[in-house]
């Protein structure tokens, strides 16, 4: 049959060759022949949702208002794909979200990742993880468990509630690596830099022929120096996600494991009476320009931060209808670190100094949400509301012990040993803290999705008992929010929006009047 058919197709443009010199008309009728294209100005979006170059993804998780398009969505959220992690050779969370024009690295060593989104500081204990809040790591950053990290700038309390330790300029989000149908994501990594630092990373993951399990696993060594004088890092991590996607419901859970041991981590340096007349006048003219040497160690040697993270979560969503969907996520997580480190201090005489610091830290936490979703219309206008109620608990045992200043007689000689330091492990109850909330929201849309509005709020209560102190803190704010997008076309969508961030305030200590208000 294939070579008749060919045969006919041959002779058919024969015929219609030949017709204007033999003067003849025919008819023939050919096969249908199916043309596909893409109009060359609108941005193709894959099956992962994916930009050209692969790099940025179109959708993020917008908490409450799950995954969502960027483009329909009146937040400003970037969404980095793993192959940015690969491209960029991230190892760690600041190598990925700096590449985002509003978030900026304000890290201070190897053991303090710290950054700021649109000016309000951030850190580690904020990220969230698949959405829910206390659950990825507290002290370590890497990401070569991560698939995705999205970047929410602005205010985000409706959307993920009250950030555990307070930040307000906006959400950083991991996504973590599941096995991926069709794609092969079995590989070897080595990998070489930062100093002297050598690493191994296995990545595995497999699905069933029906596409309904999926097994991803990740594992991760490094050792070795860095850049910075004297310090060296050693890292084990594992993490493993197994999901399920049936005809009506969806089942994922996520582990992971982490070994995090920085000797001797390089740490701030602070200047004490250090004025610009000083400067002129005393330091300069007796010691020239002040000058920074990288191969300074600038402290004292035999310092460390011994970091230990496990931490779990399991999500299962179920559809009722097809208008209607249910969910649920329990997460918990275990952190302890064993950090002796200290500050460094350079006077206007031109002498220097030390504090040192010990902090014995043990962190537990537990994290959950339940929710509905639901669909229907009005009339010409579509309707998509959830209600979600989150509870957060950790508590934190933790011993902190702070030396006085002493003077240096030598800049890399000195070690902690030599100081007569002696730290014990130690870790009493320091306080406990509970975060209860309840959102609602509603995501309103036209037919042909041009316009799109968002209106809600958020219930959201805060106890925190301090037991060093025997205080308690207890306070509660309802936060409303309401946002509107136009979508001009496939790649341009103005939008306008209003939220609120929410923080603990103070309270007061015993050295003034007012002890204990808040």
């Amino acid at each position: 049959m294939k070579k008749q058919q060919q045969y006919r197709n041959w002779l058919c443009a024969a015929l219609l060759v030949s017709l204007p010199f033999t003067g003849y008309a025919a008819e023939y009728q050919l096969d249908d022949i199916v043309v596909t294209g893409v109009r060359v100005h609108e941005a193709p979006i894959t099956e992962n949702n994916e930009v050209p170059g692969g790099q940025v993804a179109r959708t993020a998780d917008y908490g409450v208002l799950g995954n969502r398009d960027t483009m329909t969505t009146p937040f400003n959220a970037t969404t980095f794909t793993d192959k940015t992690i690969t491209d960029v050779q991230a190892s760690n969370i600041t190598d990925v979200i700096a590449m985002d024009a509003s978030t900026n690295n304000q890290t201070l060593s190897g053991a303090s990742q710290a950054w700021a989104i649109r000016g309000f500081r951030a850190q580690q204990q904020d990220v969230s993880f698949n959405g829910l809040h206390g659950i990825a790591p507290r002290f370590y950053t890497g990401v070569e468990g991560i698939d995705r990290v999205e970047v929410l700038k602005g205010a985000s309390a409706l959307l993920y509630g009250m950030s555990p330790n307070g930040s307000v300029g906006g959400n950083v989000n991991y996504v973590p690596k599941r096995a991926k149908q069709g794609e092969n994501q079995n590989s070897v990594k080595l990998t070489y830099g930062d100093g002297k630092q050598f690493g191994q990373q296995l990545d595995y993951g497999v699905r069933t022929n029906d596409n309904k399990w999926g097994v991803h696993f990740t594992g991760y060594h490094t050792n070795g120096s860095t850049s910075f004088k004297d310090e060296a890092i050693k890292t084990n991590s594992a993490f493993l996600g197994v999901d399920r996607q049936g005809s009506h419901s969806r089942f994922y859970f996520d582990a992971g494991y982490v070994y995090n041991n920085i000797e001797n981590p390089q740490y701030r340096v602070q200047f004490s009476g250090i004025t610009n007349t000083k400067i002129q006048n005393n330091y300069i003219g007796q010691h020239g320009m002040l000058s920074a040497d990288h191969n300074a160690k600038y402290g004292l040697a035999d310092t460390y931060r011994h970091v230990t993270e496990k931490f779990g979560v399991a999500r299962y969503e179920y559809d009722f209808s097809k208008h209607l969907t249910g969910f649920a996520a329990l997460g918990m997580r275990e952190t302890k670190m064993d950090y002796v480190y200290n500050d460094f201090r350079y006077r206007a005489n031109g002498s220097t100094e030390y504090r040192l610091h010990n902090n014995n830290h043990i962190n537990k936490a537990i994290s959950a949400e339940v929710g509905l979703k639901g669909q229907f219309d009005t009339g010409s206008i579509k309707h998509e509301v959830t209600g979600v109620a989150t509870r957060l608990a950790w508590k934190r045992y933790m011993t902190n012990e702070t030396g006085d200043w002493t003077a240096m007689s030598k800049l890399t000689a000195n070690t902690v040993s030599d100081y007569d330091h002696t730290y014990g492990w130690g870790a009493e109850l320091n306080d406990s803290n509970l975060l209860t909330g309840f959102a609602l929201t509603d995501v309103m849309s036209t037919k042909d999705d041009k316009w799109t509005f968002v209106l809600g709020g958020r219930y959201q209560h805060i106890k925190q008992n301090l037991n060093k102190t025997g205080k308690t803190y207890k306070e509660h704010a309802f936060s409303p929010a309401f946002a509107v997008v136009h979508k001009l076309n496939d790649r341009t969508s103005v939008y306008a929006n209003y939220m609120q961030g929410l923080t603990a305030g103070d309270i007061v200590d015993s050295n003034y009047a007012n002890d204990g208000e808040v």
